[in-house]
């Protein structure tokens, strides 16, 4: 055997070398290899992807068939209700007629079904009770019809104190007459022997039609302003008088303290009634009193009056923070520097009017102030409205001159002062000036006339040697 495995002579090189395979590193790169693919996670999600899914689709399809089930039931039920037969609308009627103790006929509400179906008959049924009720309330006689306009009543006419009187009255005496007859049903149905109550279900209807119209809550919003006016107001005002519950509040204890009306202990004691602590006391005090206004304190710091440390003090007692109050100082002097070149531009304007200024100076003198856009878009506007009426009109200087002069008379001197813009009142001013200016210059021709007269008399009575004769002092001269 030895033989069978000796080396061969020859080259040893041809001899293949066997490698034994480590078996754990193939063990530890196998599961690497399923722990990098991510095979187990897919498996297990799709196992339980599936579960899901399947029971998903279970689950439907055994609610669908449950449903079905159900179903078959409500049909049951539904006809058990006996909607839309002939015995449920006389039942309807004659319950109704059990619960407004009068006559509704179960043929009409049938007919009515008949035309549009059970929402057609319980619209019958409904309008009667409406309209049963309604004429109650509106002191007619109980009936199912309506008025013209579909409602009981007159259509436009209010309603008066004295029909919600007896309205109230009717609603409680329903309400009364209800329960009557319920109490009736109940005593008969206890006195029939156990065995032979057949319909004691009967009651049952009258009493589920009241509880859900709701008559018992109805019936207390009727009472509650016969109690809150007939006893809650009177005992309220009873009470009142004897115990005198009513104190004064924190304001006004603090305003009865400064005046002087109440001394410091019973302010504090007031104060304490209503749950306020001493240290409040001088803080509520504080609060009530009259303070001045932003601009009282305005003009007193301008002035001198009062420092800025109590500036500060004052208008962050009024509630500005301290930062704004540079601010407000700025806006409120602004204010009063734009209310100054208001007037200026009024003046300026009426200087345009007059031909003392023209349009390029004025609008310059409105660019230099500081007021608003708005405003000064508006006085530019105004300015040249007036610089081309200017242009168009003669000057009120102008006119008298030409009256003077005999060029326009007076009715002409009226209507062109008329276009000039001014009032009535400002024309017969300015019409009695012209007149005292023209009989001042009569005058003062008169008198230069009368001063030319004497001076040639004087001339010639020279020439002639005799002495002249003064004439006799005229007006004005």
């Amino acid at each position: 055997m030895l033989a069978f495995i000796a080396v061969p002579p020859g080259d040893p090189g041809d001899i293949s070398q066997v490698t034994t395979p480590d078996q754990k590193k193939l063990g530890k790169d196998h599961g690497q290899g399923l722990k990098e693919s991510n095979i187990v996670g897919q498996f297990f999600a799709v196992l339980f992807s599936s579960l899901i899914d399947g029971l998903e689709i279970i689950i439907r399809e055994l609610v669908g068939l449950y449903d079905e089930v159900l179903s078959l039931f409500v049909g049951l039920v539904t006809a058990a209700q006996g909607t839309q037969t002939q015995g449920f609308y006389d039942l309807t009627a004659s319950i109704l007629n059990d619960l407004l103790g009068m006559e509704l006929a179960g043929s009409e509400i049938a007919a009515a079904g008949k035309a549009h179906g059970l929402v057609g008959a319980m619209q019958k049924a409904g309008g009667d009770l409406f309209n049963v009720l309604l004429n109650e309330f509106l002191g007619a006689q109980p009936s199912v019809k309506g008025g013209p306009a579909g409602l009981p009543g007159t259509p436009g006419t209010p309603l008066s104190p004295d029909q919600g009187l007896k309205g109230a009255a009717a609603f409680l005496g329903f309400i009364l007459s209800f329960g009557v007859r319920q109490g009736n049903l109940e005593m008969i149905s206890t006195a029939i022997p156990e065995s032979f109550r057949m319909f004691e279900g009967i009651r049952a209807y009258g009493e589920l039609m009241a509880k859900n119209l709701g008559l018992g809550r109805l019936s207390r919003r009727v009472l509650t302003p016969i109690i809150q006016e007939t006893i809650i107001g009177p005992l309220q005002a009873k009470l009142n008088v004897q115990y005198r519950p009513k104190a004064l509040d924190p304001k006004q204890l603090a305003a009865a303290f400064i005046r002087g009306d109440i001394d410091r202990a019973d302010y504090v004691d007031g104060l304490a009634r209503a749950g306020y602590t001493d240290k409040n006391a001088d803080i509520l005090i504080a609060d009530t009193y009259t303070r001045l206004n932003i601009g009282e304190i305005f003009t007193l710091h301008e002035t001198g009056q009062i420092s800025d440390a109590e500036n500060l003090k004052m208008m962050q007692q009024l509630g500005y923070n301290s930062s704004d109050v540079p601010l407000v100082r700025k806006a409120r002097a602004l204010e009063l520097v734009r209310s100054i070149d208001r007037a200026y531009i009024v003046t300026a304007i009426g200087d345009l009017h007059h031909g003392l200024i023209d349009l390029q100076t004025l609008n310059a003198d409105i660019e230099a102030t500081v007021l608003t856009r708005e405003e000064k878009d508006a006085y530019r506007r105004n300015g040249a409205n007036r610089a081309a009426a200017r242009g168009r009109l003669l000057s009120l200087g102008f006119l008298k001159k030409a009256y003077l002069e005999a060029a326009i008379d007076l009715g002409e001197f009226e209507r062109h002062v008329e276009a000039l813009g001014y009032d009535q009142d400002d024309r017969d001013i300015i019409e009695q000036e012209l007149l005292v200016e023209q009989k001042a210059a009569a005058d003062k021709k008169k008198a230069a006339a009368a001063k030319i007269a004497a001076k040639a008399a004087a001339d010639a009575a020279k020439k002639a040697g005799k002495t002249p004769t003064t004439p006799p002092a005229t007006p004005g001269g």
